[in-house]
């Protein structure tokens, strides 16, 4: 086993590589995490975790912990999104807090994925595991750094004494910043419940999981796309207990939906007459759980207005199908282009009508 020490403050980019380079190629390293040491491995590769069981000594039906760079990448790893999951995200992401959620079978490796179908993701906060999460291009599945059953380990002296030369790369920096194991909530349930209360408690857990929930919708103008959007919502997911609501980047406060706009609507019976335009601001952006956009313009202005909101912003693509496809406005286009910008919509909405689900 090989040691290296890195402050986590002041990195070395050619150590991370190494690090970065040894999980890609199947290797095992013992790294630093906000709560406690943990194993990281590249969960593509079968070997590799098997390796990794069999020095735990852990039992296979109990999968490894999927770690994200960021929140975007997980639609394409869990089936349904609860908007209670989101409003932990937004409170809890980066940090101690492991969600487990409905995994979406096609994109996940076997080894993050439990006899029930469910997969567990955190997003950590330590700068060590987040800068190799920058650089990697394979799923890093993680677990503590200790063998089953056995306490977890806090500094890098007790994985020497642990597991000696079992695991390829040791990465010391030092004591673990918090020293005690992240909480672990399971979303798939209604209301969501705490399987292991760790640094955040399950009182703070539930109280903010049982806040009302909010949804907006944003395009550039608020008289087209995200117009479709919330009224269409609206009448998709009758949830008294969920606000809905629509705004635009650029808009231009109180005008009317386009023309176009109300027609097609009104083809599907839906009174869009009386809506007025709202322009985004730093305000409106912090009030709402969950924002999904039409296009990758609007993210990145958002993130402008309030940098810490990237957490609750998804492509409206991304949050439906995993995909990072815009939906284009057609405000210069002819009622063909307004029909397909609102098929569009529509079926991204029952995809994401059964995420929220």
């Amino acid at each position: 086993m090989k040691i290296i020490k890195i402050n986590p403050y002041r990195m070395e980019e050619t150590k991370i590589r190494e690090a970065v380079y040894l999980i890609k190629e199947g290797g095992i390293v013992a790294l630093p995490t906000d709560t406690v040491y943990g194993l990281a491995v590249n969960a593509e590769n079968p070997e590799a975790v098997s390796r990794l069981y069999r020095i735990k000594k852990r039992n296979r039906l109990k999968p490894l912990i999927l770690f994200l760079k960021d929140q975007q990448r997980l639609p394409a790893f869990a089936r349904r999104i609860p908007l209670s999951a989101q409003k932990l995200i937004n409170q809890y992401w980066p940090g101690p807090l492991t969600i487990v959620f409905e995994a979406a079978h096609n994109r996940v490796s076997k080894c993050l994925i439990s006899p029930e179908g469910k997969i567990g993701m955190r997003i950590p906060s330590h700068p060590i595991p987040r800068q190799i999460l920058e650089q990697n291009s394979f799923l890093m599945g993680t677990t503590s750094a200790n063998i089953s059953g056995s306490s977890a380990v806090t500094n890098a002296h007790e994985i020497s004494s642990q597991l000696g030369e079992k695991i390829d790369l040791l990465i010391d920096s030092g004591p673990a910043l918090l020293g005690l194991e992240s909480t672990v909530v399971d979303v798939t349930t209604s209301p969501c419940h705490s399987l292991r209360e760790g640094y955040i408690s399950s009182e703070e857990i539930y109280k903010i999981s049982r806040k009302k929930s909010s949804l907006l919708f944003v395009c550039t103008g608020n008289t087209c796309r995200s117009a479709i959007a919330e009224v269409t919502f609206k009448n998709m997911y009758p949830d008294k207990k969920l606000h809905i609501a629509s705004a635009g980047t650029d808009a231009l406060e109180g005008q009317r939906a386009s023309s176009l706009t109300i027609e097609l609507m009104r083809r599907r019976g839906i009174n869009l007459s009386g809506h007025r335009s709202h322009r985004l601001n730093p305000q409106t952006i912090e009030i709402f759980d969950l924002i999904l956009v039409m296009e990758k313009k609007h993210l990145k202005r958002i993130v402008q207005l309030s940098p810490w909101a990237k957490k609750k912003v998804y492509l409206l693509k991304n949050f439906a199908s995993a995909e990072n496809e815009d939906i284009p406005d057609p405000i210069d286009g002819d009622i063909s282009s307004y029909q397909k910008v609102l098929k569009d919509i529509e079926d991204e909405l029952r995809k994401i009508e059964e995420k929220l689900r």
